[in-house]
């Protein structure tokens, strides 16, 4: 998945980071091939990381907007027969991180999880600078949201959440195993948090 966006603001006159959140890392690629039959009976995660949340040091040129949440990652399964009926897979996105106002720096974002809910984006640093991180991509909704917006001068806003990744299953059959649904599936035996191609 693709990493998520640096907060603005907040940066040393040095160059260096200084208040800056930082977006959290992409989730990852995950391959499992087999010449016989697949069959998993846990949890397979490939979710993005949660962005970091601005400073408030007052030894930079402003207080720090939120990073963005990195995109969920991707998973494919391909075997003759692939069995995901004990199976959880999961590539949600992480959530955006909040801006830093005068009395705090802004909450961290929360990393991907195996879970149809959106990831909470992370807190306001205070009314007055800051704003909230946007959620995750999640239940029925692949893009993330937005970070939330602060009218105020010289305040910066929070980071977006990531969106989630991809899962893909190929079987001899090409039809979808059995639990598994197309699209977004509520079913508690699989949670499923990505769109499911089967070729």
């Amino acid at each position: 998945g693709s990493g998520g966006g640096t907060g603005a603001g907040g940066g040393g006159l040095d160059g260096s980071v200084g208040n800056i959140g930082l977006g959290g890392a992409g989730g990852g690629a995950i391959q499992i091939s087999a010449l016989g039959r697949i069959t998993v009976s846990g949890i397979i995660v490939a979710g993005g990381g949660g962005g970091r949340g601005g400073g408030n040091s007052t030894g930079f040129t402003n207080f720090g907007g939120g990073g963005g949440g990195g995109s969920g990652g991707g998973i494919l399964l391909e075997a003759p027969f692939v069995d995901l009926t004990a199976a959880v897979l999961a590539t949600t996105g992480g959530s955006g991180a909040g801006s830093a106002s005068r009395g705090a720096s802004g909450g961290d974002g929360a990393n991907g999880i195996d879970s149809l809910t959106p990831v909470d984006g992370g807190s306001s640093g205070g009314m007055t600078y800051g704003a909230p991180g946007g959620a995750s991509g999640g239940a029925g909704s692949p893009g993330g949201q937005a970070g939330g917006t602060n009218a105020n001068a010289n305040a910066n806003g929070g980071g977006g959440g990531g969106g989630v990744g991809t899962i893909v299953v190929r079987s001899a059959a090409g039809t979808l195993p059995a639990g598994l649904v197309s699209g977004w599936s509520p079913d508690g035996s699989l949670v499923q948090v990505a769109r499911v191609l089967v070729r």
